[in-house]
């Protein structure tokens, strides 16, 4: 019987799963940091859907000949979003909405380090990895593509995330932190996933709320532009 890649639980073996690979490296292929709103604009529906059904009929090469880098990176978060439980797991949701409340930026670092190396599933861990150090690539870029940390927060948040309330004021309010968290998570990739958790940066009594000002004062420059 063959596996499905979409809308199944992510198999805790270790390995990122091929699907999640395969669209990461065809998009650095297609240098796709050089997108002008990756991730913000939609790809094209019927073509998503129809590579959504060649892998869940177990083909092979599935993305071979697709060169649309708004169709694949609608590709990834769709995979996400079809998860039957979220990326980051429903019994660490409330302890990863506390990384906003944290006053400097070395208790997020550790609160983080230790939710993400040491109680979320290793497979799960690989995969945010993986996902957040390309979110890390595509930031770098932002001048050229448009997609500040800011806004790849607000986009992956609800990706890596599921909120677990109906009530308005809780849906936005937690929202809201889900996006400071993937946005912290972005910014400061290397030391939360590459390096010690124990190293000079970590030991910076800084805000990281500082980090979301200067991310909106940018926004706000640009858009005097456009």
């Amino acid at each position: 019987m063959t596996q499905k890649a979409f809308g199944v639980p992510i198999i805790e073996n270790g390995k990122v799963p091929d699907v999640v690979l395969e669209i990461l490296t065809r998009l650095e292929l297609l240098q796709a940091e050089e997108r002008m709103g990756i991730f913000r604009v939609a790809g094209n529906s019927i073509l998503v859907n129809a590579l959504v059904e060649r892998y869940n009929n177990g083909e092979e090469n599935v993305l071979k000949e697709t060169t649309d880098v708004d169709t694949l990176s609608s590709l990834l978060k769709l995979y996400l979003r079809t998860l039957p439980d979220s990326l980051t797991t429903a019994p660490l949701y409330d302890q990863f909405l506390l990384i906003p409340d944290l006053d400097t930026k070395k208790e997020k670092i550790d609160h983080l380090f230790n939710l993400i190396h040491k109680r979320l599933p290793t497979t799960r861990k690989l995969v945010l990895q993986c996902i957040i150090k390309f979110l890390n690539s595509i930031s770098r870029r932002s001048q050229k593509n448009y997609m500040s940390t800011l806004n790849l927060g607000i986009i992956f948040g609800n990706n890596f995330f599921r909120v677990n309330s109906e009530i308005t004021s809780i849906l936005f309010e937690d929202s809201r932190k889900i996006q400071k968290v993937t946005t912290f998570m972005i910014n400061n990739y290397e030391i939360i996933f590459e390096k010690e958790n124990k190293t000079e940066n970590e030991k910076e009594n800084v805000s990281a709320d500082q980090e979301d000002e200067k991310e909106k004062e940018k926004e706000k420059e640009k858009e005097k532009y456009n």
